[in-house]
């Protein structure tokens, strides 16, 4: 039994985290900084390669450049005895398969983990590092429950433990894993990472992994041949866009998948149902024109096709619409389009025709209809602001902006959040603003009531009658009830003088 050791350099070892084929992590204490840090040992084994040490250096440099605030932080890199460690952030609040461990994860926290982890691997892909061993093992959480990404790039540093691999290098876990990885393709990008982001998504949405085998070769054949399972069909609550989702995240050929991870996130945050703020000019159903015509129609489509088919929202790229929102049926239509291009949607069938919105340098504004330049922040009409704060990275859009223009986010669905907030905030003030002017008129009463009683006692009358007379209008009804029905020779006395 091999003896966890006391120290690494400075480091102090507290306990053992875990250990693979790869790496052993230990939970360990920085007396200089004085905070617990996680500790990354590469095993003696790989030390025979004379290169090795200079490729883990070289790799541990460049995550270290990996800026994102989802992603795990390597704060030092060093060597213990000819033995090579990374040191990194410490993270108390377990990983994903953790989570996982209770079964599927609710919508808005899944849909919270992916626009949080996406932008990180966007991040890493920018900068041409690819995880490639994505997984919810390398998916962290902190003490506020926020999601990181740890391990990038070591596995291109190791050997066989409990992953795939092709010669000496590793090329992921079975369960994971893309069908070019499995295939050992020479040149693997980022659309890899974003399938397992795809397989992790189903698992979180429905608690099981999409692909099950007996071996691990089992399992890489069924990633590379066998249709993606509906995940309606294991969890029938989730929206119907989430299968169209996953189904373009984890296509079997890359060219098929989204281009980036935000893009996903981007599709995921898309409330259901809801029909995006940005339009492009024109979606026509075929079925609905005339017949042997296929040239796009300028304008709005008529209120008989939009009763059909709503708008939807295009992802223009380069001249190119990268994504459509099939409105007939909410699936995302994958693949680049062209203006003018027949587009039919694979889930339901609807075929529409495609125009590319025209470049727009004003911004009407949504409460006087007033025309106002892109680059004003207030309505020069009403005044009303022309410009939204992404709620995810706070970059100011446009009003009539579908998605943020840096991060992708939702902007409809912040808006309404927003607005629901700021009408929750209204109505709190209207509740507080009833509430105190039921306790003054129930005060009023109150004085009214006692002024009443001092009227019956000779003293106090005189007081009690100017009392009276400055309350006014809301004295009358009870002094005339007083004069009418008291009992009282002095009340009725003092209710006739007022």
């Amino acid at each position: 039994m091999t003896t966890q050791p006391e120290k690494f350099g400075r480091y102090q070892i507290k306990s053992e985290f875990g250990r693979g084929g790869m790496a052993t992590v230990f939970h360990a204490y920085d007396p200089r900084f004085k905070r617990d840090v996680a500790l990354k040992v590469l095993p003696r084994e790989f030390l025979h390669d004379p290169t090795f040490r200079a490729r883990f250096e070289r790799e541990a440099q460049t995550i270290a450049a990996l800026e994102h605030p989802a992603i795990v932080p390597v704060y030092d890199f060093g060597e213990d005895h000819g033995q090579p460690y990374l040191v990194m952030r410490f993270l108390p609040g377990g990983t994903l398969t953790d989570h996982l461990k209770q079964g599927a994860l609710p919508f808005d926290e899944v849909t919270r983990i992916i626009n949080r982890l996406a932008p990180a691997l966007n991040e890493a892909h920018q900068q041409g590092i690819i995880h490639r061993d994505l997984k919810p093992d390398n998916i962290l959480f902190d003490q506020r429950n926020d999601p990181f990404i740890t391990d990038f790039g070591i596995v291109k540093l190791s050997e066989c433990g409990g992953a795939i691999t092709t010669g000496n290098v590793i090329i992921g876990t079975p369960a994971y894993i893309s069908p070019e990885q499995a295939r050992g393709d020479g040149v693997i990008d980022g659309r890899s990472d974003i399938y397992a982001l795809g397989v992790i998504l189903f698992q979180m949405l429905s608690g099981r992994l999409p692909y099950n085998a007996k071996t691990p070769v089992g399992l890489v054949m069924k990633h590379m041949i066998e249709p993606i399972p509906s995940i309606l069909e294991i969890n029938p609550n989730l929206p119907p866009i989430c299968e169209a989702i996953i189904n373009r995240a984890m296509a079997k050929k890359p060219d098929e998948r989204y281009a980036t991870a935000t893009d996903l996130a981007a599709a995921l945050t898309t409330s259901p149902g809801q029909t995006p703020s940005t339009q492009p000019d024109i979606i026509m159903p075929v079925e609905a024109m005339p017949q042997g015509s296929v040239s796009p129609v300028e304008g709005v489509s008529s209120p008989e096709t939009l009763d059909r088919h709503p708008p939807a929202t295009p992802l223009v790229q380069a001249g190119q619409i990268k994504e459509l929102i099939c409105p007939n049926c909410g699936a995302s239509l994958p693949g680049d389009m062209s203006p003018g291009q027949p587009v039919e949607c694979n889930s339901c069938g609807s075929r529409f025709i495609m125009t590319m919105p025209e470049p727009d340098e004003t911004v009407t504004c949504p409460n006087c209809s007033a025309a106002n330049a892109e680059t004003l922040h207030f309505c020069a009409g009403c005044g009303y602001r022309l410009k939204v704060d992404c709620v995810r990275c706070h970059t100011q859009n446009r009003i009539d902006a579908g998605h943020c223009a840096n991060c992708g986010m939702n902007l409809q669905s912040a808006q309404e959040r927003r607005r629901e907030m700021q009408e929750s905030r209204l109505q709190a003030q209207k509740e507080r603003d009833l509430a105190l002017a039921q306790k003054k008129a129930r005060q009023k009463q109150e004085k009214i009531h006692k002024l009443l009683s001092d009227l019956d006692m000779p003293a106090q009358q005189d007081f009690a009658v100017y009392q009276l007379n400055q309350l006014g209008g809301e004295a009358i009804k009870a002094l005339v009830d007083a004069l009418l029905t008291d009992p009282s020779p002095n009340v009725r006395y003092g209710a006739a003088r007022a």
